[in-house]
């Protein structure tokens, strides 16, 4: 089943919820590791069939084919085709074929350009969706001011997301906020978390 606007609130949710069960460190590089990952594992499981790969960091999944874990983005979704090999005309070489989610995470929460540089790598990408997602702040609507002329320079469906920043998941932190670039325009997209 694919990731869409129908979907995502949940497969967001299901990461937040996944992050919440552990324990955290102080090391909040690992913490912000492990957001990446277990959101990439949710969007692995939507994407089962073996025509999809999922790219990040920490999966070794795609090392047969593509001799890499992460490829350009922080999370990659697609699907591959085949095509042949040269040097081993019975084994087929895999290629992305087409291009389902790109997504870039960046908790940075006190300088914005951070961000910016992260989003805009989602403008260099055919992907039919981008997800952007930030740490939160004081300042929400500042920010999704700034990056309205990238999600305008997108081209496919745009989300910009909001998750608490790894140094705040010891107290209570701020469940995520979504939104869909439409119309040119942010609109809020209404998310429910489960309780950890």
């Amino acid at each position: 089943m694919a990731v869409t606007d129908k979907n995502l609130l949940d497969v967001i949710c299901h990461a937040w919820s996944d992050i919440r069960k552990h324990k955290t460190t102080d090391d909040l590089r690992a913490q912000s590791r492990r957001w990446v990952d277990a959101l990439a594992r949710e969007f692995q499981a939507q994407y089962k069939c073996e025509q999809h790969r999922v790219f990040w960091r920490d999966n070794k999944d795609n090392q047969t084919h593509f001799r890499l874990n992460e490829l350009l983005f922080d999370i990659f979704v697609c699907s591959v085709g085949e095509t042949n090999s040269f040097q081993q005309p019975s084994k087929g070489l895999q290629f992305v074929s087409e291009c389902h989610w790109q997504i870039e995470c960046e908790f940075h929460y006190r300088n914005s350009r951070s961000a910016i540089i992260d989003m805009s790598k989602l403008v260099m990408g055919s992907a039919t969706n981008k997800l952007m997602i930030a740490s939160h702040r004081e300042d929400p609507d500042r920010v999704l001011e700034q990056c309205k002329p990238i999600a305008k320079s997108c081209t496919g469906n745009v989300y910009f997301c909001f998750v608490a920043h790894p140094e705040t998941w010891r107290q209570s932190p701020q469940d995520p906020s979504l939104h869909m670039w439409a119309e040119s325009e942010w609109e809020p997209m209404d998310i429910q978390t489960p309780s950890a």
